[in-house]
């Protein structure tokens, strides 16, 4: 072999080296995404029973903060699963799994007392700074649409739907009028998987008694909705709760239930054909 050559696969040694390198800085930054979110999954039920303990907090407070809570629990729990149920994941998992197998011995638990920064992702920063890498741009992928394109093309169809737009085109407000007088607001949210879905949360002008369950009751039947990257299906689905003070339930024909819950779900009867007419429901009839 001439010292041409063995310069040039010494070369490739080297790049080689520095590639697999950068994939198992990689791989552990994944790694320490997923634990960091699962601790924080720790704070879900503290989080749902702080709104309770308050004990100058009047009702509509204590609701106001409880829905917050269990939005955030719901996006969170949601934003963990998807995260490891992704590709990447399954297949950093996979290969931790078969370094093990392989090399059993000699393998001790992890304690985080014993690396205090572990928080502050220090493999991240190590592979930006080296590689220039950025995980979250690398794994992001993006919808066609807009949510400001999405509202434009409903509201071409749906002329008298009030949808403001905000917070730099990632948010919306649509308002249903008089006697439904509900609020919804959509958020964009991405997650760690770089899919864009969009969280809805249903508030009322008056927000008092009766009105507050019934907004609550409506953000928790929403989180359940299928299409949730789908902004154009969602926005259909929101306008069919212009009538929820008056539409009885399709299956039990009654407008409130024992309960005396109003149908407070909302199906599109085909998946295919998303301006079919809707059925409204009883949480019990689902």
């Amino acid at each position: 072999m001439s010292s041409e050559e063995k310069v040039q696969e010494t070369a490739e040694d080297i790049e080689q080296e520095a590639r697999e390198e950068e994939r198992l800085l990689r791989s552990m930054t994944k790694l320490q995404d997923m634990h960091t979110r699962l601790r924080q999954l720790r704070d879900t039920v503290p989080s749902l029973i702080r709104p309770f303990q308050g004990i100058d907090s009047s009702p509509e407070m204590v609701y106001a903060e409880f829905a917050k809570a269990a939005n955030a629990a719901v996006k969170n729990t949601k934003d963990f699963v998807e995260l490891m149920k992704s590709p990447s994941s399954q297949e950093v998992l996979l290969e931790a799994y078969k370094s093990r197998s392989e090399n059993p011995d000699n393998i001790t638990d992890w304690l985080a007392e014993q690396h205090e920064d572990w928080f502050d992702k220090p493999f991240m920063s190590e592979l930006q700074k080296d590689t220039g890498y950025d995980l979250d741009q690398n794994e992001t992928t993006r919808t066609s649409t807009s949510l400001e394109e999405a509202v434009q093309s409903f509201q071409s169809s749906h002329p008298d739907a009030k949808i403001v737009v905000q917070a730099e085109g990632h948010e919306a407000q649509y308002m249903l009028p008089s006697p439904a007088e509900l609020l919804f607001r959509i958020q964009e949210t991405k997650s760690p998987t770089g899919n864009i879905t969009y969280l809805v949360t249903c508030d009322s002008p008056r927000q008092i008694g009766k009105q507050g369950g019934l907004c609550l009751a409506i953000t928790q039947a929403l989180t359940q909705r299928p299409r949730q990257s789908d902004l154009g299906y969602t926005l259909l689905l929101l306008s069919t709760y212009s009538d929820i003070m008056s539409r009885s339930c399709s299956k039990c024909n009654r407008l409130v239930d024992s309960s005396t819950f109003l149908p407070v779900v909302r199906q599109l009867n085909t998946k295919d054909d998303p301006t079919a007419q809707s059925r409204a429901l009883h949480l019990g009839c689902v």
